[in-house]
């Protein structure tokens, strides 16, 4: 009697062993499921953040008053840009970097030291690689976050003023653009 009943327990044992290792692996899928959720939302908030910089960036390059067009040699400035009789925001607050530890971009600059953009301090390796929005095409098969560069650089094609849709010039009634040599 006493064998059958140890074949029972090792029985018994096996199949314990089996239910543990079922739950091992399922609590590993749950936690590498979550891992990338978070990461994703981590990366949807870096492009938000990034963009919010080239923004303000390029609403303190183009506004620049006296025709004299700079940009900001610090993020402060883009908090308040006291250029003006008047003090203006061209940033809310300064965001941190959602994939760093802390307010720790790094700042993208011009051969006078004035910031262009920013970047992320992270070197982890993007979930996305494509279907970026236009603004963001240069990110497409980036291999890191940091390779993700948020600058702003002026075109001599841009119409319009900070703040005004694309192809709409402020002072020119909305239609059809003059047909050149008409």
């Amino acid at each position: 009697m006493r064998n059958g009943k140890h074949k029972q327990q090792g029985v018994a044992y096996l199949g314990l062993m089996f239910v543990v290792l079922f739950m091992g692996m399922m609590v590993g899928t749950y936690i590498e499921s979550w891992s990338t959720t978070a990461q994703r939302e981590r990366e949807t908030a870096l492009l938000w953040t990034g963009n919010e910089y080239r923004k303000a960036i390029r609403n303190y390059y183009e506004l620049s008053p006296g025709g004299n067009k700079q940009y900001p040699k610090s993020l402060d400035d883009l908090l308040e840009d006291k250029r003006f009789v008047t003090v203006q925001r061209h940033l809310r607050q300064r965001y941190r970097d959602p994939l760093g530890s802390k307010d720790d971009w790094t700042l993208i600059t011009d051969a006078n030291g004035q910031i262009t953009g920013v970047a992320s301090s992270s070197p982890r390796k993007p979930l996305k690689i494509a279907n970026f929005s236009p603004e963001n095409q240069d990110f497409k098969g980036r291999q890191h976050y940091s390779d993700w560069k948020f600058v702003y650089t002026p075109s001599a094609t841009q119409t319009g003023t900070p703040g005004t849709p694309p192809g709409i010039n402020p002072g020119q009634p909305p239609g059809p653009a003059p047909q050149p040599g008409k």
